[in-house]
């Protein structure tokens, strides 16, 4: 039986690696050259689904 105790420390352990994941993405993308603001860590990164779309639409145009 999983306890509260866990399902919290596993909320905060989920909300940590998305802060690391979005940190890591703005800072590769300055380390490529490209313009970043602050407010471009607050900007949740497209999902694989919407990418793979966009990619296939590039591609069969």
């Amino acid at each position: 039986m999983v306890n509260s105790y866990s399902m919290c420390d596993l909320k905060a352990k989920k909300d940590y690696f998305a802060r690391v994941r979005r940190s890591n993405y703005v800072a590769s993308m300055r380390l490529e050259g490209m313009p970043v603001t602050q407010s471009d860590t607050s900007v949740k990164p497209a999902s694989r689904k919407a990418v793979l779309r966009a990619h296939n639409c590039q591609v069969a145009s």
